[in-house]
């Protein structure tokens, strides 16, 4: 019970060293309220003027008020109340007990505790002066009046500076037991950040080392997947001109058709490597998708550009989950069009499917195209890794490698199991929780 109200208010959502703060308020307030019924106690047994106990309901209202706002977290207003009220039934009580309250520890508990809970240097300056300032009005008030304007009896002193000596002291011993825990916490907390740190720098480091090695591939671009089109345009380019110059225009239909194949293998290079540079840009974008509908956009836009083939896709209940529908539609659609560009058969069959299992979604895409031998099932996923003449199936070589950075970047994996003449099943899993 003790625990759960000195928590009142405090939160995980809230860092360690702020709930610290409000448990150490809540200490305070618990602590006085306590302390209260052991005073009323030694008045009515002693004798004393019964209306000395009105002074001590100031700090009633005032700890229960703290207790009442760190309760519905309004933390702030607890403190700006504990360290104005609090001095405050100090004064009070300093003109009911005369010099048997010993206004100096009271004083130097609030101006300590100011420090603590206050952070910024224009707060805590005000709070010192204010308390300072309360200080000296009570030691003047001692000055010209050193007897209590109640009757306490003079045996009474002891008690009442044993009292207050075992309030402080209480403080004190908590305040000390509670720094070393939070001394604990934040070494776990250090030890946790370091340990993330070093998983953080791995992860980076991986990520360097992938960065790297598509840097190196991308200077296989410019040496040989842009430059053998450019080389075939040029080429023809000079055959034209000299069959022209020669006036034999039998052939330059034929040298026109070339260049033009080799301007849209640049094209789809170019574009391709456009894409797989944007994947990183387009992750923090998700929201919550319909991969069947999406599915369904692919299968169209694929019947439509390849309207002379005869394709039928069977595409399966899919799930709804989150990621950014741009990089899920990518990968749908390379490796349809891919199963398209890849089949010679006279009927094309794709399907498309999903299991759902415990953490993760698991979808396939399958296709009775020429297959992939087993040697071959892991080099096609890097980039410009292709088995047949690209002029021939119109591929650039990055659409599996953009398959596999978007798989791999939501934490999935993709993979191919085929069978030579047989056909080929391309699988994928997402996570269903994407961080």
């Amino acid at each position: 019970m003790w625990k759960q109200l000195l928590r009142v208010g405090t939160s995980d959502d809230k860092n360690s060293d702020w709930n610290f703060k409000i448990r150490m308020i809540n200490t305070i307030a618990v602590i006085v309220l306590a302390i209260i019924p052991g005073y009323v106690f030694v008045h009515i047994t002693s004798g004393d003027d019964l209306r000395v106990l009105y002074f001590h309901l100031p700090y009633v209202f005032t700890s229960t008020s703290i207790l009442i706002l760190n309760a519905s977290h309004r933390n702030i207003s607890a403190i700006n109340v504990a360290s104005i009220s609090y001095p405050i039934c100090f004064l009070i009580t300093c003109i009911a007990f005369g010099k048997l309250f010993h206004v100096e520890y009271q004083f130097l508990m609030t101006i300590g505790t100011t420090f603590f809970f206050y952070t910024k240097k224009k707060h805590r300056q005000l709070s010192v002066v204010y308390n300072i300032s309360l200080f000296i009005i009570a030691k003047f008030y001692f000055l010209y009046h050193p007897d209590a304007i109640f009757y306490v009896k003079t045996d009474d002193a002891f008690i009442v500076s044993l009292m207050q000596g075992v309030t402080v002291i209480l403080f004190v011993v908590y305040v000390v037991q509670t720094t070393f825990e939070n001394k604990e916490q934040l070494n776990q907390q250090l030890l946790e950040l370091s340990e993330n740190q070093e998983a953080i720098i791995a992860m980076r480091t991986l990520e360097l080392e992938r960065s790297s090695e598509e840097l190196r591939r991308f200077s296989y671009i410019s040496a040989h997947d842009l430059r053998e089109p450019l080389r075939n345009i040029i080429g023809f380019a000079q055959l034209l001109h000299r069959s022209i110059q020669r006036k034999e225009y039998s052939k330059t239909g034929e040298y026109v058709d070339f260049m033009n194949k080799s301007i849209a293998r640049m094209d789809r290079v170019t574009n391709d490597v456009v894409n797989y540079v944007k994947i990183e840009g387009l992750l923090p974008n998700v929201e919550v998708i319909n991969t069947q509908d999406i599915a369904f956009e692919v299968e169209k836009e694929l019947k439509k550009q390849y309207s002379k083939k005869n394709i039928t896709i069977r595409i399966a209940h899919l799930p709804t989950l989150t990621m950014n529908p741009n990089l899920f539609k990518t990968v749908i659609f390379n490796l349809v069009k891919n199963a398209i560009l890849y089949c010679k058969k006279m009927e094309i069959r794709i399907s498309v499917s999903c299991e759902e299992r415990e953490i993760f979604y698991h979808f396939s895409v399958e296709d009775n195209g020429e297959g992939v031998e087993k040697e071959y099932q892991e080099t096609i996923f890097i980039m410009f890794k292709r088995l047949q003449n690209d002029l021939e199936n119109q591929g650039s070589g990055i659409g599996l490698a953009i398959c596999k950075k978007i798989i791999e970047a939501h934490h999935g994996k993709i993979w191919v199991e085929s069978q030579k003449g047989v056909g080929s099943i391309f699988y994928f899993t997402i996570p269903k929780m994407i961080q």
